[in-house]
Formats: structure tokens, C-alpha cells, sequence
């Protein structure tokens, strides 16, 4: 079995409460969810209205599964994210 993953990190200029973010973090978290076989979960800046930072993890039986889905997870993100500007975004492997 292989694992694999991505820290990503958003910055939310547009954000003026806590709301605002959860309202972004929420609507990510479920479009996510729905399109890729993944986990996902805010890591960090938690208490920040301007900041997301997310962990996605993903398995797979092939370690080519997993990058491609990777791969599909990086478009994805480059196509639809435009609201808000990614600022960081780290592959890892534990496989």
C-alpha cells in the first residue's frame, strides 16, 4: 500500500471574519471530497481569517495510481482556485 499527500497553503484576502474562511474552507473541503478519492483536513492557521492550510492524504494500491491522482488533485487546483491565491503547496510520500 502506498500513501501520498499535499500541505497546501491559501491566502484568503477577501476574508473579513471567521465566517468568510469557513465558508471558503468548507465549500474546498467538499468539492474536494467529492471529485478525488482523498482526506482532507485544516492543519493550521485555524484562528486565522486570512489563511487556510490544509492536509490531503490519498491510498492506493500503485504508487502510479497515487501520483496521478496527485497530479489531477495540482490541475484541479490551478483551474478552480482562483478566489483565493495558494501561496504553498508541498508533495510527501510515507509510502
Amino acid at each position: 500500500m502506498y500513501v501520498s499527500g499535499v500541505t497546501i497553503r491559501f491566502s484568503i484576502k477577501w476574508s473579513k471574519s471567521l465566517k468568510d474562511k469557513r465558508s471558503f474552507t468548507n465549500s474546498f473541503k467538499k468539492k474536494l471530497q467529492s471529485k478525488f478519492n482523498i482526506s482532507i483536513s485544516e492543519i493550521d492557521d485555524i484562528d486565522s481569517i486570512k489563511f487556510a492550510h490544509f492536509g490531503i492524504v490519498t491510498t492506493a494500491s500503485s504508487y502510479k495510481i497515487i501520483s496521478n491522482r496527485i497530479n489531477k488533485i495540482y490541475e484541479y487546483l490551478n483551474k478552480s482556485y482562483l478566489e483565493a491565491e495558494m501561496i504553498k503547496l508541498e508533495k510527501f510520500d510515507l509510502s
